[in-house]
């Protein structure tokens, strides 16, 4: 028998799995057989895209032990066989081996399945989903982008007093601006200390719904963190160059 990497870790920890001998016990229909391990493979998903831990137990990990056997070892063989052809796919190709079986075996039935059509029709719920989970984040960041714009010109507006009389006292453009976009930058970086701990909890919640999804994803996180930076030095910006527009004089003399 071939044999995955789980089944190594988890019957053969710590022994050289190639020559070790693994016990079949008897069953109906199948009666006790030594099976001798000659190759290991490594883990590949064999019944879920999204996990296989409901075959072995969840503590053991997502991954089941799995054993190949040729089928020519089945004491009860199957009716039918699978067959898989790497090539081209192609209406040719189909009948060309329709008609190399019959030749061969003129009573046995021939059937085609694309295996990349199968793994998109398998992946659609999870596109889907990844699809609309972009589709809010991008929504959330347009509004986040909105608010951050429109409470930076309230603030702005409210400190219109304190920008005349930097600007009489010879600050610069380019200083009120720097002033502007640093503090909402800085309330950026307050909402991120208070909103990661949070995303690590939603986190748990979503890593059911989308595929291969890390409680601890710290690049997206990481990512995530300075896209709302950016985010909100551009929804800063605006009203921060309106406020190095400011005539010192006008705003005093309202005052």
């Amino acid at each position: 028998m071939v044999v995955n990497e789980s089944f190594v870790r988890h019957h053969l920890a710590g022994r050289d799995p190639i020559g070790a001998l693994v016990r079949r016990i008897a069953e109906p229909d199948y009666p006790q057989v030594d099976f001798e391990v000659v190759g290991v493979v490594g883990n590949t998903k064999y019944g879920d895209m999204r996990n296989e831990s409901y075959w072995y137990g969840d503590a053991d990990g997502p991954m089941p032990p799995i054993a190949y056997v040729p089928i020519a070892q089945n004491p009860v063989p199957y009716a039918w066989s699978p067959v898989i052809v790497r090539a081209s796919p192609g209406p040719a190709l189909s009948a060309a081996i329709t008609e190399q079986v019959r030749h061969l075996s003129p009573d046995t039935a021939v059937g085609f399945i694309e295996l990349k059509a199968e793994v998109r029709q398998l992946l659609s719920g999870e596109r889907m989903t990844a699809w609309l989970a972009g589709a809010f984040a991008v929504l959330a960041i347009l509004l986040v982008t909105i608010g951050l714009h429109g409470l930076i010109a309230y603030l702005t507006v409210s400190r219109t007093n304190e920008i005349g009389i930097r600007l009489s006292l010879g600050a610069t453009r380019v200083q009120i601006v720097r002033l502007v976009v640093r503090d909402s930058v800085l309330m950026v970086a307050i909402g991120v200390v208070i909103g990661v701990p949070l995303a690590v909890l939603a986190m748990r919640a979503a890593q059911t719904l989308l595929f291969g999804l890390s409680i601890m994803d710290l690049p997206t996180m990481a990512v995530a963190a300075l896209a709302l930076a950016v985010v909100a030095a551009a929804a800063g910006w605006l009203p921060a160059w309106r406020a190095s527009r400011f005539n010192p004089a006008v705003v005093l003399r309202a005052d």
